[in-house]
């Protein structure tokens, strides 16, 4: 046994699913079987958009190549029964679709899912996919979101409640059904067809679309450079701008000016010297909070010197 396969196996989530199983040879061909994850052994809308239901024997004339199973009739005996254990510990899901027996793996499909609530590029290219379907497929592929609900896709784009039509004919470990049997077709008419493309064309456009620049940006480094106490700053370019783009995610513009004011006159010395500079500076903002004046100090939250009479 590889030293590869035993850490892959003591590893992560699936690692513990997979050590559930109680045959090690079926722990040893679906190692073999997850290398084939993105091709047409787990056929998946996120990695491919292949919408072609599992087939058979490419998975055994794939995964079942030793000695144990000497014939194709003996590597079609296996495979469904590797399948319903990989089933019941939670590597995989099944679903009914269309007449079709179609896998999910879950693993695998979680990490691919859950790329479109990070990176906006990755999700336009994702939708761009069903856009192009032709109705028949169209149908279908939103057939195969209604089983499996991907993470990170916004289902009502698709014409989908929170509820699946789907039932599970029995339980799966983990919460994730063994497998799935359709109650009744989904009914999509032309006109729900369309409308699905109208907002995911329109989805599609507010993703790829520029975004306007946050003007305050600009106006706090200027009032940072004209207002800043230790000589000349020389701005940083684009990471200062980054900078203050992420402090003005959650803080106006004027409360951020009064928390810069505040920590150039801090007494603490460790926030004095990191506002000398603007990363600096975002990096301890949430420490420059609405405080009552240190004691002798004569500066108030504002930064100004605070006068007699």
């Amino acid at each position: 046994m590889s030293a590869g396969y035993v850490k892959w196996l003591r590893s992560g989530a699936n690692g513990k699913r997979v050590q559930r199983l109680e045959d090690d040879g079926q722990r040893w061909r679906w190692w073999l079987a997850y290398g084939m994850a993105n091709a047409s052994t787990f056929p998946g809308l996120m990695a491919n958009a292949s919408l072609q239901p599992t087939d058979d024997l490419t998975i055994v004339s794939s995964v079942y190549k030793s000695k144990e199973f000497p014939d194709i009739e003996a590597k079609l005996a296996q495979w469904p029964l590797d399948r319903a254990a990989w089933i019941r510990v939670g590597l995989v899901a099944a679903a009914q679709v269309q007449e079709e027996i179609y896998l999910w793996h879950i693993g695998y499909h979680s990490k691919q899912d859950k790329f479109s609530a990070r990176d906006k590029t990755k999700l336009a290219a994702f939708l761009r996919g069903p856009a192009a379907l032709a109705d028949d497929e169209l149908v279908l592929y939103i057939s195969l979101l209604d089983a499996f609900r991907p993470k990170g896709v916004d289902l009502g784009l698709f014409g989908l409640s929170e509820t699946s039509s789907f039932a599970a004919t029995d339980g799966g470990a983990n919460g994730h059904p063994s497998l799935l049997a359709q109650e009744k077709p989904l009914e999509i008419t032309t006109a729900d067809l369309e409308g699905i493309r109208v907002r995911v064309n329109r989805a599609l456009v507010d993703l790829t679309k520029p975004k306007r620049a946050n003007p305050n940006v600009k106006r706090f480094i200027d009032w940072w450079v004209e207002n800043y106490p230790f000589g000349q700053y020389v701005v940083n370019g684009a990471k200062d701008a980054a900078q203050v783009k992420r402090a003005l995610g959650s803080i106006e513009i004027e409360e951020l000016k009064k928390r810069a004011k505040h920590g150039w006159e801090n007494r603490r010395e460790y926030l004095l010297q990191r506002c000398r500079s603007l990363a600096g500076f975002v990096s301890v903002v949430n420490e420059l909070t609405p405080a009552e004046p240190q004691a002798g100090s004569g500066i108030d939250y504002d930064g100004e010197a605070k006068h007699a009479g």
